[in-house]
């Protein structure tokens, strides 16, 4: 859409434009030349040969070097690494023995859930499974059966109740004069034969009875009410479970607590959840634990199986679409420049620079991914677009191929430049996968550009005839 719009712009508003803002008078001819352009496309045409053979050295190093072509499949490494929710979920997937990322699997009944999740506990790369059968069990209706026959007895159950007298205090000050009397004959026995140590103690011990007695009306009521409470309102509330429990007469994910019904059941039908033992997201272990869940249920699905599919998702297909990409161009190149040798000439550009970038990105080991891979069309597009250009300029009768490429290649280069200048910005995103993007296409669009003023124009004063003098008539 973007560029369907560019180009109506450019074919309306723009030739407005340029005629409001010159006027009609006549304008100098101003050289759109740059002498290293010049230079590069007369050292090419000087010597043909030498510049196709440095070109085909560059396409066989690109072959050569495609054993180490390597497509990057863990996720992790494409997005940006010092994320601190990414090293969390990490953490906490080493901790607990597995990805905190489950799939899904919905089941009719829990019958058929309590069968998936049995199967799913046997797989090899399933770390634990979640769902609804593991809190009703397959006996179920059997234990309902047992607890009704227990329903009479905790009917005549009574509920416990606190004391309606409060705590009886008058038997704690009963022993405690007792004890405080016990001190008091202590302290007095061992004055009479001399024990000191001991006369202190009892003494310490009535001081601490006293004391005891004058903070048992303030305390002691309050604290023994309130252990009281506590305990017969736990016993009433495990009572009160006993007789739900009980009075049921069947047990099914209706019966559960509302909030384990929102988590496990929705329409009646039963989720179960399954967690893989390895939590890196990364293809070829992902697509294993794919396989094995699918051989159990082939409707399971999450989000990690679309990682799956956002990883190689299509990847068996690119072939096929790239030379559907290629075919395509040819197809429009050929009704655009009219003969198969034009057509030729206007792929050089793009394949020379393709080769280029491939080799470079293959001969520092940098690894392919989904994300550098989207880059080629882009390179597709542009290195046409630097041979047609040129081939353009040619049939508007410039004198030879010389002069064709050195009054295209200032346009070619800006275009090319200001392309990669766009693309520079990902670097600064600290984002892994779109770096390769960027770093692609920079490549690409640059080695495009020099293919097109050495290659291109070699390869034409090989194959195209000289053209005869202008007439000066």
């Amino acid at each position: 859409m973007g560029l369907i719009s560019a180009a109506f712009i450019m074919l309306m508003f723009l030739p407005a434009g340029l005629a409001l803002g010159e006027g009609k008078a006549p304008r100098p001819v101003v050289s759109a030349r740059l002498g290293w352009i010049d230079a590069l496309v007369r050292g090419s045409i000087s010597r043909p040969r030498l510049t196709v053979g440095l070109w085909a050295a560059v396409l066989v190093s690109a072959v050569a070097l495609t054993p180490r072509f390597r497509l990057e499949t863990n996720l992790e490494s494409l997005i940006t690494q010092d994320l601190p929710a990414l090293a969390a979920a990490k953490d906490l997937s080493r901790a607990f023995g597995g990805s905190a990322e489950a799939i899904y699997s919905v089941s009719a009944t829990v019958e058929e859930s309590r069968a998936k999740g049995e199967a799913f506990l046997a797989l090899p790369g399933v770390a634990r499974v979640d769902g609804v059968f593991q809190l009703i069990p397959a006996d179920a209706p059997a234990r309902v059966e047992r607890n009704k026959a227990l329903l009479p007895l905790l009917e005549r159950l009574q509920t416990p109740q606190p004391s309606p007298g409060g705590p009886d205090l008058e038997r704690l000050y009963v022993e405690l004069d007792s004890l405080g009397l016990a001190a008091s004959r202590i302290a007095l026995e061992s004055r009479l034969i001399g024990a000191g140590p001991v006369e202190a103690a009892a003494r310490e011990l009535k001081a601490a009875v006293e004391a005891s007695k004058k903070a048992l009306p303030k305390q002691a009521p309050g604290a023994l009410a309130e252990g009281e409470r506590a305990l017969f309102g736990a016993m009433n509330e495990l009572l009160d479970g006993a007789r739900y429990c009980a009075s049921l007469t069947q047990f099914t994910p209706a019966e559960l607590p509302q909030s384990l019904q929102d988590r496990y059941t929705r329409g009646g039908e039963v989720l179960t959840l399954i967690f893989p033992k390895d939590y890196r997201i990364q293809f070829d272990t992902l697509a294993e634990f794919k396989r094995q869940v699918h051989s159990v249920d082939p409707q399971a699905t999450g989000a990690l199986f679309v990682m799956d599919q956002l990883l190689v998702g299509g990847l068996d297909r690119l072939p096929v679409a790239v030379g559907a990409i290629l075919l395509s161009l040819a197809v429009v190149l050929r009704l655009d420049l009219g003969s198969v040798k034009k057509v030729a000439l206007a792929m050089t550009p793009l394949l020379g620079g393709c080769a280029l970038a491939v080799a470079v990105i293959l001969a520092l080991n940098i690894p392919a991914s989904v994300l550098m891979l989207a880059g080629f069309p882009l390179l597709f597009g542009i290195g046409v677009d630097d041979g047609v250009h040129i081939l353009h300029r040619w049939d508007e009768g410039a004198p030879d191929i010389a002069e064709s490429v050195s009054s295209t290649g200032r346009a070619v280069f800006f275009t090319s430049f200001t392309t990669a200048i766009g693309f520079s910005i990902l670097f600064l995103i600290n984002h892994n996968g779109l770096s390769s993007l960027a770093l692609l296409v920079n490549l690409g669009v640059m080695a495009c550009f020099l293919s097109s003023v050495t290659l291109l124009p070699a390869l034409a004063s090989l194959t195209e005839p000289p053209r005869p003098p202008a007439d000066p008539a």
